[in-house]
């Protein structure tokens, strides 16, 4: 059995730390406490309404859309899903914001 020195052993480093969790949260609640026009929602919103006004227009109209639509979805089904997906960001945010279950139901009632 060889026996090593301990000069000999590699020196493994332990990974350090990631930053604790206060301060991560406190730069989360500035940035949200920022402001509702520093994030692009509001612009998400607008597209996906768009996109919805867009492909039901030729539903009333009864022609067909000219335009190809998107990954084999409908223009409207497209708009819709892009709402669904800010709502779940915007809701999860509302519960790490204020985790309180009353205030949380309350909110979304």
């Amino acid at each position: 059995m060889i026996r090593r020195s301990p000069r000999s052993r590699s020196s493994i480093r332990p990974i350090a730390s990631p930053p604790d969790r206060p301060a991560i949260s406190a730069r989360l609640d500035q940035l949200a406490g920022s402001g509702r026009g520093q994030n692009n929602f509001d612009l998400l919103r607008l597209i996906a309404a768009t996109a919805v006004v867009f492909g039901h227009s030729f539903d009333l109209l009864k022609v067909g859309e000219p335009f190809p639509s998107l990954l084999g979805l409908s223009w409207g089904t497209f708009g819709v899903l892009i709402f669904f997906s800010i709502s779940g960001f915007l809701v999860a945010r509302s519960w790490d914001k204020e985790p309180r279950l009353g205030a949380f139901a309350a909110k979304r009632a």
